[in-house]
């Protein structure tokens, strides 16, 4: 988990046993003990929570909760509308409670446990998302419960540490009405009728309310089922009256309001032994609540899990600075409503939405979250509760003042303004220069937009392209400072860039030292001031590594860059000049706009006119004049669509202003300097068409029909499209299609397919959906959410992959009735085949992809443009096979290395052997398969390692891990240097072991070196799940592994001669096997009848399954084989 900026990392680390160093050990029940004496002992001993153990008494089955209790009473013991003389109340809790256990809900439907000596940010992530309790595992074999309250209590305690307990919930974005939202049950509604809300919403507890006046008068627990175990016919009792019969005085509910602080709502969460305190308004109404699992989740900060992807982008400093970000957006058009989700999405601390204005039909064109029954009311507010959705850690507010004022201002670090006048925004951005603010500010005005940027005087970019440092192998160095690198990679060192160096040999002055560098070619370089170092005689070897300098930028003022645009390059070098083009014309249309309190009306030619003598007026005052005669066209079309905002407009610039913000945040990439200009007048025809195609429909898509007329609305609302593939771009396709009214019309069709299912890592950026989409498919869920964006569009989801195995679903007629292909994917053989496909067919093609900040894009016309596969991607550089077993020098070939070795031990082998077990003649069905002779020793000789000394124990799997250790990290090392000693020479008399070829050294096991220990570890527990067997408690402790060890008999090794691929295309070593030879070895199928194994499905999200602590503990000893840096 990444640390935000509210929890120390030492603390985050604590034992889990420092937080239950007083609990007594988890009071139990058998599973054949009754439901009713259950509630006995949980009442009698005032707790939550049961152990429950087999009738014996030796097994640990799970825990059992009252509120598990309450939703057995609540979901079967009575129905809605019995009468309290006809319940039975024993009759249900006599069942036995193993009936109960690990039934209802995710915090007991599995055993929760963690080892006492886990770190407590292990607890942190499922108490995160609501699990109440878990369970520790002592030291001693006996077991502990620890709930959230033990959590909360600890960083009450250590509340120095965990700096949100001295925010107020307002400034942490807790407790908002829009986004938690309270539900309630009225005093007269059965205590029934709670508890079945409560299982319904999955609510511990509900404020009870006064019919009348909705205020609140007490809380009703599923805690509250303990005491009722005799007389349980009182659950049909008005909540209120249920309660005096269970509590001789009702306590009061614990309330608070956003102003108070959080360490205040955890003390009395603590004291009282609650799980929630309800929020309430000036006039005590409930209106929200924080919980526990609220307060665990700020404890938790960002997760990886959530925010991967930004992490792998940004690192974990730049995301730091991202959390702690206050943002103004002031505008909620459809451009404002794209930059807040990217800008929400990003993670951010918090957002504030400022507009005046009230939603008209225009606003729907472009704004995803605004329908129909929002026209005439605040854009703001009206799409509050949506945009507050997309990222819950993120604080959302609007803000409806008429004027921003500097005190508005100042609560922020960085200001976003949309349609703003230039001179009220040069008073804010001179007040946000004054007071180390960032500004942007940006608009779209039918198909062109603009950004313009100011981070203030002497901001710093501390990494300009976000690429990784360069780094290079030396092969020789002159007396002149002339360094020649090995012929392996293009270097991307720059003129003056800096370098250092290690390694080097002979002219050891150079490791260590910085130097700046010169005529820089693809393979070589000067280091800058050589003549003066008097340089040593070089020898060998050398690594250089590029060291990444910031920049600093100073920006201007909008007021002195208002007068002159000077863009670095233009995004379209097809209009060279257009920059200097629009700025004038956006400065024309601010006059126009103050003049006549309007925009130019579509296809006017009377204020297309003004504007234009507007725009000769300011270009001729310019430094570069543009010619007035050539650009009167360009004027008149800007004019025709100054008045509104189209989606496809709104997404671009939405995507490049979110941008922006993370760049102003973090001070990663290179911002924008200052402005920038884009526009597509292309799209509209040479001549505009009849004045009556540009009229209002009063319809959502009214401004597009105003930019490009009722025809062209009513073509487009008809189309039939495929969309393949529906995540991150999918998602951003889908709501285009919905905006702009794709397949909306009578005979318009869009089918969407994806065969995947949405992970919780996929929220962060792939906006249509939400926590409860959880393991849902993609495709049905996004064709959900696009629909809620206008009911109108016409949706077929599908969750087939597109792939010759499908063609029987997209078959001739499917791709014949369609209008176009767009595609979404993430792999290039799936866009490979729907290009042939569209080829085939005749079909346009939308491709593109993204790869962390960077994207593509390309449209693919039939008999006018290229096809995607006539122009292939560069194939990614890949080490030759031999490199990694045995030549490595770099890390990232010991990591894939590493990453071979668990798909070879953990994934393939399994399902190899499987095969084999499972295959009357597994060799015969591989030759019928026309497998060749080689692939098929392979297979055989990987089976034979498996099936020789097949596992049978956890201690057996201790013992693989220990000798593969011995062969990965000795044996094979002392093998390869018996073959090839230091000073061995290739046949043409070089040396062997010259650069990039690093000479290793056998890394030997050591049992207190944690990585050694992490290997075995991992590689035990690994191959354990491969063999089914059941992993020991101890199964994370060191010293329990070391007691195996010392039990564990090496071989000696002695080294022969032998031949050792170097190269690819050499003879691999099973060539000297025979397919029966190598049959011959592996045990007969009687001998195997026990075993069958279950191969591990590689997930690098998870931290608790092992497999990043193998790759890395693998890759990392590599390195240490071949001395580069881990």
């Amino acid at each position: 988990f990444f640390l935000s900026a509210c929890m120390s990392e030492d603390l985050r680390e604590t034992c889990i046993r420092e937080l239950i160093t007083d609990a007594p050990p988890i009071i139990t029940v058998k599973k054949s003990d009754s439901i009713a004496s259950a509630l006995k002992v949980l009442n009698g001993k005032n707790i939550r929570a049961l152990g429950v153990t087999d009738d014996e008494g030796d097994c640990f089955i799970g825990l059992v909760t009252v509120f598990d209790i309450m939703t057995y009473v609540a979901l079967g013991a009575y129905k809605e509308n019995e009468k309290p003389s006809e319940v039975k109340p024993q009759q249900s809790l006599e069942n036995p409670i193993g009936n109960v256990t690990g039934v209802f809900h995710e915090e007991t439907n599995k055993v929760w446990s963690f080892e006492e000596d886990m770190p407590m940010v292990q607890l942190l992530e499922p108490m995160s998302k609501g699990v109440h309790r878990a369970v520790v595992v002592m030291a001693d074999g006996t077991f502990k419960h620890i709930s959230q309250i033990d959590v909360v209590r600890f960083g009450l305690k250590n509340a120095s540490f965990f700096t949100d307990c001295a925010k107020t919930l307002n400034d942490l974005g807790l407790g908002n009405p829009s986004v938690s939202h309270v539900c309630t049950v009225t005093a007269e509604e059965t205590a029934l009728t709670g508890f079945r809300r409560m299982e319904m919403y999955k609510h511990t507890a509900l404020p009870v309310v006064d019919p009348k006046s909705g205020k609140i008068i007490a809380t009703l627990s599923a805690s509250d089922m303990r005491s009722c175990v005799d007389s349980l016919g009182d659950v049909l009792k008005p909540s209120l009256e249920f309660l005096k019969s269970v509590y001789s005085d009702v306590e009061k509910p614990l309330t608070c309001v956003r102003s108070d602080t959080l360490g205040d709502i955890m003390s009395r969460l603590v004291d009282t032994h609650h799980n929630h305190v309800w929020v309430v308004n000036g006039e005590t109404l409930p209106v929200s609540s924080v919980t526990l699992s609220d307060i665990v989740n700020r404890m938790q900060g960002i997760n990886e899990d959530l925010q991967s992807r930004a992490l792998a982008v940004y690192g974990r400093g730049a995301m730091k600075k991202l959390f702690a970000t206050k943002v103004l957006i002031s505008g909620l058009n459809g451009l404002g409503a794209e930059i807040a989700k990217n800008v929400i999405l990003a993670n951010v601390n918090s957002v504030t939405l400022h507009d005046s204005n009230n939603t008209s039909f225009a606003d729907l064109n472009s704004h995803f979250y605004l329908s129909e029954s929002d026209v005439g009311k605040n854009r703001a507010e009206s799409c509050l509760a949506q945009l507050a959705e997309l990222n819950p850690s993120v604080r959302v507010t609007t803000c409806t003042a008429e004027k921003l004022t500097d005190e508005i201002v100042a609560q922020h670090n960085l200001v976003v303004l949309l349609e703003t006048p230039n001179q009220e925004a040069v008073r804010i951005n001179n007040f946000c220069r004054a007071n180390g603010i960032s500004f942007i500010k940006t608009d779209v005005k039918g198909l062109a937009g603009y950004v313009f940027c100011d981070f203030g005087s002497n901001f710093e970019v501390v990494d300009v392209n976000g690429e990784p440092p360069d780094v290079a192998i030396v092969q020789e160095i002159n007396q002149a400072g002339r360094v020649q690198c090995v012929n392996e990679e293009v270097l991307s060192l720059q003129e003056d860039d800096y370098v250092t160096f290690s390694e080097v040999k002979g002219m050891t002055e150079l490791n260590g030292q910085e130097f700046q560098i010169e005529n820089v070619t693809s393979y070589s370089f000067n280091i800058k001031g050589a003549d003066q170092l008097k340089l040593s005689e070089y020898e060998s070897g050398g690594i250089v590594n590029q060291v990444k300098k910031p920049k600093t930028i100073n920006f201007e003022s909008l007021e002195s860059k208002l007068k002159e645009v000077d863009m670095e390059e233009p995004p379209d070098f097809s209009k060279f000049d257009r920059h200097f083009i629009l700025h004038a014309a956006f400065r024309a249309l601010d006059a126009f706009q103050e003049k006549n309190n309007r925009a130019p009306r579509p296809a006017n030619k009377e204020d297309a006119d003004e504007l234009f003598e507007l725009w000769k007026e300011l270009n001729s005052a310019s430094t570069y004049v543009a010619d007035a005669d050539t650009n009167r066209k360009v004027i008149e079309q800007f004019a025709h669509g100054a008045g509104v905002v189209i989606n496809p407009m709104a997404a671009a610039f939405g995507g490049i202003v979110g941008q922006e913000v993370t760049k102003a945040a973090t001070g990663k990439f290179h911002p924008i300097n200052q402005w920038f200009y884009l526009d597509s007048f292309e799209v509209l025809p040479d001549e505009f068409l009849d004045a009556s195609e540009y009229e209002p429909q009063q319809s959502r898509y009214d401004a597009q029909i105003q930019l490009l007329g009722k025809t062209f609305q009513e073509k487009i609302s008809n189309l039939k499209y495929f969309l393949v593939g529906s995540g991150a771009l999918g998602c951003e396709y889908l709501k285009n299609f919905a905006m702009t009214g794709v397949a909306c019309g009578p005979n318009g069709k869009i089918v969407v397919t994806d065969d995947d299912v949405i992970e919780k890592s996929n929220l962060s950026r792939q906006f249509l959906f939400r926590n409860w989409h959880i393991h849902k498919s993609k495709s049905l869920c996004a064709t959900e959410s696009a629909r809620a964006m206008n009911p109108s569009i016409n949706i077929e989801p599908k969750q087939d992959r597109v792939s010759p195995s499908t063609e029987n679903v997209f078959d001739d007629e499917f791709w014949e009735g369609l209008d176009g292909v767009c595609n979404a994917l993430d792999n290039i053989k799936a866009r490979l085949y729907v290009d042939s496909r569209c080829i085939f067919y005749e079909k346009s093609l939308l491709e593109s992809g993204t790869l962390g900040p960077k994207c593509n894009s390309q449209v693919i016309i039939p008999h006018k443009t290229r096809h995607y596969g006539d122009q292939p991607d560069q194939p990614e550089k890949q080490a030759p096979v031999c490199v990694l077993h045995h030549f490595p020098h770099n890390i990232q070939h010991c990591l894939t290395w590493g990453r071979s070795e668990f798909n070879g031990n953990f994934e393939v082998a399994p399902s190899e052997v499987n095969k084999y077990l499972e295959e009357e003649d597994y060799v015969k069905s591989l030759k019928d398969a026309q497998i060749a002779t080689g692939d098929i020793k392979e297979k055989l000789q990987v089976i034979g390692n498996v099936l020789k000394f097949p596992c049978r124990t956890f201690d057996d799997c201790v013992r693989w891990a220990r000798l593969t250790f011995e062969e990965n990290f000795v044996n094979k090392i002392l093998e390869l240097t018996h073959n090839f000693p230091q000073d061995y020479k290739t046949s043409t008399g070089a040396p062997f072991w010259s650069p990039p070829k690093r000479f290793p050294t056998p890394v030997y096991f050591d049992p207190e070196d944690a990585v050694h220990m992490q290997y075995i570890m991992a590689g035990a527990n690994l191959k354990a799940s491969t063999f089914g067997i059941e992993r020991p408690r101890q199964h994370r402790k060191p010293e329990f592994f070391r007691e195996i060890l010392a039990k564990v008999e090496v071989p000696k090794f002695e080294p022969k001669s032998k031949k050792i691929k170097t190269a690819d295309d050499e003879e691999d070593e099973t060539d000297n096997y025979s397919v029966e030879d190598l049959q011959k070895a592996i045990p007969s199928k009687g001998e195997l009848k026990d075993i069958s194994m279950v191969p591990e499905d590689f997930e690098k999200d998870d931290d608790t399954n092992f497999h990043m602590d193998f790759i890395g503990a693998a890759g990392n000893l590599r390195a240490r084989n071949y001395e580069i840096e881990e």
